[in-house]
């Protein structure tokens, strides 16, 4: 039994996250397989530290996190972008807005299910 997500601590809290984020399927195509999740601050991907503007080294939060495939993770990484099943990109700015609700929505659904974890 896992202990409640207030007595976490904060990296238990975050790894818990992570996990639940894992087990969801990609948040752009829906499939189920190889489920990775993807940092928000794209140069801070793979928990690898950036030069902020002071010149100190930080990494995006994980809980600025959504679940891709795969096959989606590469295609984000190599384009920028999201292919629509037309085969088309979206804009940057289409993609970027898309990233941003999806963070939210998966960021309610969680606090909800802590909150209430007998849903859970």
């Amino acid at each position: 039994m896992t202990k409640p997500f207030h007595d976490m601590t904060h990296r238990q809290q975050r790894e818990f996250y992570k996990k639940w984020i894992r087990e969801k399927p990609c948040c752009w195509c829906g499939s189920h397989r190889t489920i990775g999740s993807h940092e928000l601050i794209h140069a801070s991907h793979h928990n690898e530290t950036i030069q902020g503007p002071s010149g100190t080294g930080r990494k995006s939060s994980d809980f600025r996190v959504i679940p891709l495939c795969a096959e989606c993770h590469l295609e984000y990484h190599n384009q920028g972008t999201f292919r629509t099943s037309s085969g088309m990109h979206l804009l940057p700015e289409e993609s970027s807005s898309f990233i941003q609700k999806v963070t939210i929505d998966y960021l309610v659904e969680f606090m909800e299910r802590m909150i209430n974890p007998e849903v859970f």
